[in-house]
């Protein structure tokens, strides 16, 4: 995509792209710490949104107040003992951070701004990475095995999946988002430059061998067939031909191009219903760790960190990973939160369906994986839910000016 800045003071807007950026340089460099860089930024912003006085402008605002609140205050009851403060530090930066996201106050222009410029940056940084998977250059394996990434940095191990700057499961989950984007695109303005960006990040999304971002990506993709095809009726049977026979030449010019990628997707698809029985024994020992599963362990207490500390770490689900984290507690409020974000998203005159649909691949990618306390995708995340409550926050605005003219 070609990138034209447009102006706008809020800093948040570009954060893909400078993230990215710094990415890039540490292919070269070991020394750049993308986390340290993203943690600066964010806190950049916060520190912004504090002197600004952004932070609470109703009810909703003050519920995800009282979320993060309460995961910091769960170092009272953190294994201190058995796990050095780092571990929940860490927590902190890959969890919490990014929720400063659900705060930006951004006007409608600067919100279709964050989205086409983060859409943009996936798109570059996919586009780099599946340079690096078909080239497989050994300083890219170094920094795959570096990353933890991988295991190996010989060629076939780079080619397993494509992993670009931030390993499987980002690429997974971004692609996905990237594909929503451009699906949307199409059903709006119906252009070839769409629907080319859109082929692209499915071949993406299916060399991540993620399977559940492909649900993820399924189930959304069917809320938007059934928005833009029945209840919108932009579009039409024939975009619905050309949408199968889109699908059918990517399948084919995947066997062609990348046979080993397509056996495995294969192979990943008739695991997809064991998915859940393979982490299952790690979520039960992980639950079972936990002395009270109201209140939980502490942050950053199961996280993969902490197992290099002969924890048991649950690795596989954010869920469980909440609950054996912050307890009954934290997961009530998480969901209050999540629910008020998909009640205003939807019911809103103006739906949010981008928001809506980067919510639900969210919360579908979060039974299996951790994607809720990844720096390069918690922002994503939480940035939706804000956008979605702000509708709400809208109409509370109208109510408090309206009540104002007529108090005497």
């Amino acid at each position: 995509m070609i990138i034209r800045w447009k102006k706008t003071h809020d800093t948040g807007v570009k954060y893909y792209f400078f993230l990215f950026f710094v990415y890039t340089l540490s292919l070269f460099f070991a020394d750049v710490k993308v986390g340290t860089f993203a943690s600066l930024f964010m806190l950049y912003l916060i520190l912004k949104l504090v002197v600004k006085k952004q932070i609470i402008r109703n009810y909703a605002d003050v519920l995800v107040v009282i979320y993060i609140l309460y995961n910091i205050l769960t170092i009272l009851w953190f294994p201190k003992g058995m796990l050095p403060m780092k571990v929940y530090l860490t927590e902190i930066a890959y969890s919490i951070l990014p929720i400063l996201f659900y705060f930006l106050k951004n006007t409608k222009n600067e919100a279709k701004l964050f989205t086409k410029y983060t859409v943009d940056a996936i798109y570059y940084s996919l586009f780099i990475g599946l340079i690096l998977y078909i080239w497989a250059p050994q300083f890219y394996g170094h920094y795959l095995v570096y990353h933890g990434f991988s295991s190996n940095y010989k060629m076939g191990w780079i080619r397993q999946a494509l992993q670009s700057f931030y390993g499987v499961t980002a690429v997974g989950t971004l692609s996905t988002i990237a594909l929503l984007y451009s699906f949307l695109q199409v059903g709006e303005k119906k252009k070839i430059k769409d629907l080319l960006f859109f082929i692209f990040g499915l071949i993406c999304l299916i060399l991540s061998s993620r399977r559940s971002a492909w649900l993820a990506f399924a189930i959304v993709l069917v809320y938007f067939h059934y928005l833009f095809y029945l209840k919108l009726k932009k579009l039409r049977e024939i975009h619905f031909l050309a949408e199968i026979f889109t699908l059918v030449g990517g399948m084919i010019c995947l066997n062609l191009f990348f046979n080993d990628a397509f056996n495995a997707m294969i192979r990943r698809i008739n695991t997809m219903s064991s998915a859940v029985n393979e982490r299952a024994y790690n979520w039960i020992d992980g639950i079972n760790s936990v002395n009270n599963l109201v209140i939980g362990k502490g942050l950053g207490s199961m996280n993969h960190e902490s197992a290099l500390f002969g924890n048991i770490g649950v690795f596989d689900s954010s869920y469980v990973k909440m609950l054996c984290e912050v307890g009954l507690i934290g997961c009530v409020l998480f969901g209050l939160i999540v629910f008020l974000a998909l009640f205003n998203g939807i019911k809103s005159e103006h739906v949010k369906h981008m928001e809506v649909g980067i919510i639900i691949v969210f919360l579908v990618q979060a039974i299996g994986s951790n994607v809720f306390a990844f720096q390069v995708l918690a922002p994503l995340f939480w940035y939706s839910i804000g956008q979605c409550i702000k509708n709400s926050r809208r109409s509370e605005d109208e109510n408090i000016r309206t009540l104002s003219t007529t108090i005497p």
